[in-house]
């Protein structure tokens, strides 16, 4: 299935609480279980369920300028787990988006970032025809060799905090100057991820 979680940076020129802040950049991320964030899941033996180990690196901890959209369709102030309300049958732990919302900011702190929330033979098949895509304004960052949890799917919470990173550092790598926010302009990046592999696009209208 696939999830979806958007991000907001908002500019840090007008601190305003939750309620009064509309988002200035919007980045979408898109993808599978990796993008909803599963860094952290264990196989909790004693009481026999997943469950997330509450860790929360450096690299994702919240920003009063980064804010997500809520399972109820409002801003709110982004922390992790960032699907908690979403994927709600799910464990969620840590995902890209914290790691990449803050890399973002800290190349660029004159916007805010809002956050809105494979298997089998044919893997690499897969992997080879998302490699080959050629498109205008789509770069591709590959997440193949990132560690991953014991499950051998799941990405691990230093894992997820670099695919953050690489993803930031894909889209700043792609503006021909810094992001600078204005009522007749906004920039959005969509980012569409399997379990081992992700594409970004980035629309400015």
């Amino acid at each position: 299935m696939l999830a979806f979680l958007m991000l907001a940076l908002v500019s840090q020129a007008s601190r305003l609480d939750a309620s009064q802040r509309l988002p200035t950049d919007i980045f979408i991320l898109a993808g599978q279980s990796n993008m909803a964030g599963r860094g952290g899941v264990i196989n909790n033996t004693k009481i026999g369920k997943l469950t997330w180990d509450g860790i929360v690196p450096p690299q994702c901890q919240p920003n009063p300028s980064i804010f997500r959209l809520s399972a109820n369709l409002t801003w709110v102030l982004a922390h992790e787990p960032l699907h908690a309300d979403i994927d709600y049958n799910k464990t969620n732990g840590i995902g890209p988006g914290m790691a990449f919302a803050n890399a973002v900011l800290t190349k660029d702190p004159t916007i805010g970032v809002g956050l809105a929330s494979g298997e089998g033979p044919f893997t690499e098949t897969i992997r080879e025809a998302q490699l080959g895509i050629n498109l205008p304004n789509v770069q591709c960052v590959d997440a193949k060799g990132l560690p991953l949890e014991p499950d051998r799917l799941h990405l691990t919470t230093p894992a997820q905090v670099q695919l953050g990173q690489m993803l930031a550092h894909a889209f700043l790598q792609s503006l021909s100057t810094p992001i600078r926010t204005s009522i007749n302009s906004a920039t959005a990046l969509s980012f569409l991820a399997s379990d081992n592999f992700v594409v970004d696009m980035n629309f400015e209208f």
